[in-house]
Parts: structure tokens; C-alpha cells; sequence
């Protein structure tokens, strides 16, 4: 199994993650416009999915500048 994790490149997880971001950041914006409780829960994981994908595109770019 960590044979399988190996292949998978840090850009895919960052795109991955900037997919997941742009999601939240919807869910975010409906729940604005529907005056929803969960809005601050949508604004956390926008934050954490834009985090983890910058994070996934400067992993793969480290690791290809020292390949």
C-alpha cells in the first residue's frame, strides 16, 4: 500500500485540494445567501482545502527542483 501512496505526485493532491477549496468556497457562498449556521464551517474548510493545495503545489515544486 505505501508503494501506491509513493506513486501519486504532490501536484495531483494540490489539485485535489483546489478542487475541494473551490467547493467549500461555494457551499460557503450559498450558505451566505441562505443565512445557513454552517457558513462559518464551509469558511474553515475553504481555508484548509486553499492551505493544503499551495502547500501540495510546493511540495511537487521542491521535489522537482531537487530531481
Amino acid at each position: 500500500m505505501s508503494n501506491f501512496f509513493r506513486r501519486i505526485s504532490h501536484q495531483m493532491v494540490g489539485y485535489v485540494f483546489m478542487l475541494l477549496s473551490v467547493v467549500a468556497f461555494g457551499l460557503m457562498v450559498a450558505g451566505l445567501a441562505l443565512r445557513s449556521d454552517l457558513v462559518p464551517v464551509a469558511g474553515i474548510a475553504f481555508v484548509i482545502a486553499g492551505i493544503a493545495a499551495i502547500s501540495g503545489f510546493r511540495n511537487d515544486a521542491a521535489h522537482r527542483a531537487t530531481s
